[in-house]
């Protein structure tokens, strides 16, 4: 767990981060871009195989999935004693599983103390989700899929209303785990995540240690064969799965290396460093994450991006999925300069303090709270002796 001090400056960068999800709009800094989309139309062969398919963990939305899902951000007020919002990052069209939360932050502001927390929550924590009067067994992650109904590789961009409904689910899931409650959402794909760090002109990172990752995916040859056969590759996949399958087609990863101390990134370094899997655990890559939003933030600040906030708010707003408004961003802007001077801690539920490693029925990988299935007090302990 770490600590950093902001002033209400910063604060406010931040809330405004988390609107903007590292899309970073600045008013005018970045222009349209359109969207590549990867078709599948032509992926009929046994090469299909060899893709590391998420899909199977998106369970199958239930037949009341619609008449459930009626969303509402909380109205917030001048004296509310607590703010937070749920970021929810995904691959988006194009990307198998593309509506997959991969990356989900949750920031929590506590007035009273002068604390914000940001709690990185792992995909892979296995959670019962309420659809109506059923309870759903699955990953965390698969809670705003699900919820899009989209398919297991969707090729086009879900609205924004069908993300807000489905996020739904994704607040319901991250109180159940944490205990807290969520009064605002933020969604959005990783797309728009390169050209924005490049319009700051990239971040500074500062690494403690030397980072590398010898298996980045390489986009583009998800499908390559690497010299094997359609019949081998067949083969393989009847035996193999997972990392071990992936490694049998090096052609289709790249090696990632960063010193240790301050390295500047350009947006498409950025986004390598924050996905990158194999380099360390999926709780070791949330902690990145957050080190891009708080070295964002830095850049941002230097860069007086508050100087017109309604202007700024309006931009970014265009390019993000988020339930909360103008109004309200109206209201909170105002608590936020009562506290002169807040401490930001950077919190991750992981295997060395809340959780424990499992397997689903499927026989997928997940996490489960150290208490038993289901049994979150522990972890809600943990997180409020923290905030």
């Amino acid at each position: 767990m770490h600590f950093t001090i902001f002033n209400h400056k910063k604060l406010l960068l931040l809330i405004y981060l988390f609107l903007c999800l590292l899309i970073g709009i600045i008013i005018g800094l970045i222009k349209s871009h359109d969207k590549k989309m990867v078709s599948n139309t032509d992926i009929k062969s046994s090469q299909e195989i060899a893709i590391n398919s998420e899909s199977k963990e998106i369970p199958i939305p239930p037949s009341n999935l619609d008449e459930n899902l009626e969303y509402s951000s909380t109205q917030v007020s001048a004296g509310s004693k607590h703010l937070s919002m749920l970021f929810l990052g995904y691959g988006g069209a194009g990307h198998d599983g593309g509506y997959l939360s991969d990356a989900m932050i949750l920031a929590y502001l506590d007035v009273d103390k002068k604390k914000l927390a940001l709690i990185h929550i792992p995909r892979d924590i296995w959670v019962n989700v309420k659809v109506g009067e059923t309870e759903m067994p699955m990953k965390i992650n698969a809670a705003l899929a699900m919820g899009t109904k989209t398919s297991n590789y969707p090729t086009t961009t879900v609205s924004k209303d069908a993300v807000l409904r489905a996020s739904t689910l994704s607040k319901q899931a991250v109180t159940t785990v944490t205990g807290l409650p969520v009064d605002f959402v933020l969604g959005v794909d990783f797309n728009g995540f390169a050209p924005a760090i490049d319009s700051l002109g990239g971040i500074d990172i500062n690494l403690k240690s030397t980072f590398d990752d010898s298996w980045y995916p390489v986009k583009g040859r998800e499908l390559e064969l690497c010299g094997h056969s359609p019949e081998e590759v067949t083969a393989m996949s009847a035996t193999m799965s997972g990392f071990t399958l992936e490694k049998q087609f090096p052609c289709r990863y790249e090696q990632l290396h960063f010193e240790a101390g301050s390295n500047h990134m350009d947006g498409q370094t950025v986004l390598k460093y924050s996905r990158s899997r194999h380099s360390s655990s999926d709780f070791a890559r949330g902690l990145r994450q957050v080190n891009v939003i708080l070295a964002t933030i830095n850049k941002l600040f230097s860069l007086k991006a508050l100087d017109n906030i309604q202007k700024f708010y309006t931009s970014i707003s265009k390019s993000v999925k988020t339930d909360i408004s103008v109004d309200q961003i109206t209201t909170i802007t105002p608590i936020l300069f009562t506290i002169p001077d807040v401490q930001v801690v950077e919190i991750g539920l992981d295997t060395t303090n809340v959780l424990t490693e499992s397997k689903a029925s499927s026989g997928a990988f997940i996490l489960i709270s150290k208490e038993g299935d289901n049994n979150w007090e522990g972890v809600k302990s943990f997180v409020k002796s923290k905030i």
